[in-house]
């Protein structure tokens, strides 16, 4: 007796999420091909199709990245399987697709556009070497400038694409060239003042471009130039900055200073991770293992015990949770 197939129209079932509009198109697909091969009575093409179908749909309604395994197919290496995993899941479904999909670049962009905290350690070492495709990866998200080869983030072109995505980019860089550039270090503290931190040692005394970093942000007097200190004008902006310097890091290892004082609001500290990460939904800050309520945004640091030694740690809500 002929093994009976039941064929599923994926298409008919409404979904809000426009990240599984790829994984529709392809499903479709596959009943199309699957139809052709039933056709032609191919058995094991249409048993590896059907198989196939079915795992896409898991995936699209899981909520925790997986391959799924269906007997005696291994789709561990399949791309269809691997893009569909990561458009639903971001850079976390690289950890575990297999090594060689990670150099392709569909698949890596997807991952970069679905993640603002994608490593890029993830990604395949054939597109890490790539520049042309580095510096496309960079000016979609800066921070994946942090992890690449030294000599990658020695480069000009790169370094320039990073910077104009985000000013913040300049704690990765490492062109001597650009950070000793004067023209171009003082744009970039006229738009993020901390920059002050990292620019080249022929320009850590500069008075203009300390007094415009200053004037972006007078917490950038901590790293102002050492001739400049006692400077009249530079000398008022002591008594503006912020006396304590907390760090925040994510789960993803990320590292975040901000600048507060103790009888500064919560609130504060939570503008400054949007301001340096974006808008991110479902970010929590945890404090002494406990995430910080919303309630609590109005209460002073002091009042909820925050100070200089205090380890705070960024978590974001599970995908689809």
């Amino acid at each position: 007796m002929p093994t009976k197939i039941i064929l599923i129209d994926f298409q008919s079932h409404h979904h809000d999420e426009s990240t599984n509009t790829n994984n529709y198109s392809s499903e479709f697909n596959l009943q199309q091909m699957l139809r052709n091969e039933m056709m032609k009575k191919s058995q094991e093409r249409t048993n590896l199709l059907y198989s196939k179908l079915m795992i896409l749909k898991q995936i699209r309604h899981s909520n925790v990245p997986f391959v799924p395994s269906r007997k005696p197919f291994d789709f561990g290496l399949d791309r269809d399987v691997a893009l569909a995993v990561v458009s639903k899941h971001g850079s976390d479904a690289l950890k575990i697709i297999h090594e060689t999909l990670r150099n392709d670049r569909e698949i890596i962009l997807k991952a970069v556009s679905k993640d603002d905290f994608m490593n890029s350690g993830y990604i395949g070492k054939t597109l890490r070497r790539d520049r042309k495709f580095v510096k496309e990866l960079v000016q979609e998200n800066w921070i994946l400038l942090k992890d690449m080869d030294l000599d990658i983030r020695e480069d000009e072109e790169i370094c320039r694409a990073a910077l104009k995505r985000n000013p913040r980019a300049i704690r990765y860089v490492h062109n001597q060239d650009l950070l000793n550039n004067r023209e171009f270090m003082l744009e970039i503290v006229k738009q993020y003042g901390l920059s002050l931190e990292y620019i080249g040692k022929s320009l850590k005394n500069d008075r203009e471009i300390n007094l415009t970093a200053l004037n972006q942000n007078p917490n950038a007097f901590r790293f102002v130039g050492q001739d400049l200190l006692y400077d009249k004008k530079i000398s008022i902006f002591s008594t503006k900055a912020s006396s304590m310097e907390l760090h925040i890091k994510s789960m993803a290892g990320r590292d975040l200073k901000v600048y507060v004082n103790p009888e500064d609001s919560f609130r504060m500290i939570r503008l400054q991770v949007v301001e340096a990460w974006g808008n991110l939904d479902g970010v929590r800050i945890v404090h002494k293992s406990k995430p910080i309520p919303e309630e609590d945004d109005e209460k002073t640091l002091k009042e909820l015990e925050i100070n200089s030694d205090s380890k705070l740690t960024m978590i974001f809500r599970l995908r689809g949770g």
